[in-house]
């Protein structure tokens, strides 16, 4: 099957570094921009990317009715409360958001009183991984599946630091993410197709906040430049010089915050709500 290719738009992007110090666009714009500069169809692999942003927001408006309008997210406090509505309609009605958010929700309808937010993240991650791997192209799903693998790691590493149980925290349904399930209550070993282990362990042991994380990116980066190297003009490399963007927009916000603990504070509310699929990368 023959894919679009877009030798103009991608010959005319400048080139990213993960240390740029500012962005060259801001990300909504960025996304407007491809929305008009994108054949429909890719440009619904761009939304599948910002429904991360929009778990964020469900999880928002399940617990408070609200959701963060500076995100780059899909959708509006309006479609949210517009499919809480259909629910009780008595002439069926079409649905607003993905279906697994409109799983979430009906789910969330019979049990209010008993709403937990991380448990309510960690559904929403789960099904969010499901549907990206049925629904996105092959590049969308290798680096999903990358993003899980790594914070599925990071995440048992931690837990099992803090005597928690693993288990709870882990998403996805990856082979590594199986492997540490297998292994939540013996010794850890090496996954034997997850050639990132070594490396990942190894950065988790470095005593800097910011510089482990920075080792995380690099891995991010060289890892979308491996998966897009044949994908010279067409969707895959749009969507990984938007993975770039993210990463460096997520850099940006951090140089507003000042001193190690602060970074601490913020790549741990990063970290647990990484099990619903997304970083706050911010708007």
């Amino acid at each position: 099957m023959s894919r679009n290719k877009y030798q103009y738009l991608i010959a005319g992007l400048p080139d990213l570094s993960l240390h740029d110090e500012k962005e060259w666009i801001s990300v909504p714009d960025f996304r407007e921009m491809l929305k008009k500069g994108l054949d429909p169809d890719d440009y619904e692999q761009v939304k599948l990317v910002f429904l991360r942003y929009d778990n964020e927001n469900l999880v928002n408006y399940l617990e408070k009715g609200k959701i963060n309008e500076r995100l780059a997210a899909n959708y509006r406090l309006e479609d949210f409360r517009n499919q809480e509505e259909s629910f009780s309609s008595i002439i069926p009605e079409d649905d607003i958001l993905p279906l697994y958010m409109v799983e979430v929700m009906k789910e969330f309808q019979g049990g209010k009183d008993n709403f937990n937010s991380l448990t309510y993240s960690h559904l929403i991650a789960q099904k969010y991984y499901q549907y990206i791997q049925e629904n996105a192209g092959e590049f969308l799903r290798q680096y999903t599946t990358l993003e899980y693998d790594l914070a599925n790691l990071l995440t048992y590493i931690e837990s099992r630091n803090h005597a928690m149980d693993p288990e709870q925290f882990l998403t996805g349904s990856s082979s590594l993410t199986n492997h540490l399930r297998e292994h939540v209550s013996r010794t850890m070993t090496k996954p034997p197709d997850f050639d990132l282990f070594t490396e990942i362990i190894c950065y988790a042991e470095l005593p800097s906040v910011a510089e482990k994380e920075m080792k995380y990116d690099e891995l991010r980066w060289r890892m979308i430049d491996e998966m897009t190297f044949f994908e010279e003009f067409t969707i895959d490399r749009v969507l990984g010089y938007l993975f770039k963007m993210l990463i460096i927009n997520r850099w940006t916000q951090l140089q507003h915050e000042q001193g190690e603990e602060k970074l601490r504070r913020i790549i741990r509310g990063a970290r647990e709500f990484a099990i619903s699929g997304a970083e706050p990368l911010g708007s």
